[in-house]
């Protein structure tokens, strides 16, 4: 079946000409939204990235960023993002509220 040389609404009447219309398609379910805070999972293997990169760019000292991190405080996630507990914890103390 060949529409080419149709414009699109020429080509939309022909098919549904031979198929019917077609019903609207069904919204997609809303996905249930974690409650509360979502953290991602830890990825060991991203961890000596996310640290060389707080220790040359952030200036952060090893020492500080390995006490963090046997502490459960500090971790890497899949996308080498630096996942830092203390802070979640802190909530809006933190920002300031």
């Amino acid at each position: 079946m060949r529409a080419e040389g149709s414009s699109f609404p020429a080509a939309i009447e022909f098919l549904e000409a031979r198929l019917g219309t077609l019903p609207p398609a069904a919204a997609p379910a809303p996905r249930p939204r974690p409650a509360g805070p979502h953290l991602p999972p830890p990825v060991e293997a991203c961890w000596p990235t996310v640290r060389a990169f707080l220790h040359t760019a952030r200036g952060l000292d090893r020492r500080l960023l390995t006490h963090c991190r046997h502490q459960g405080l500090l971790y890497a996630d899949s996308r080498r993002c630096c996942i830092a507990h203390f802070l979640v914890a802190l909530g809006s103390h933190w920002a300031g509220g």
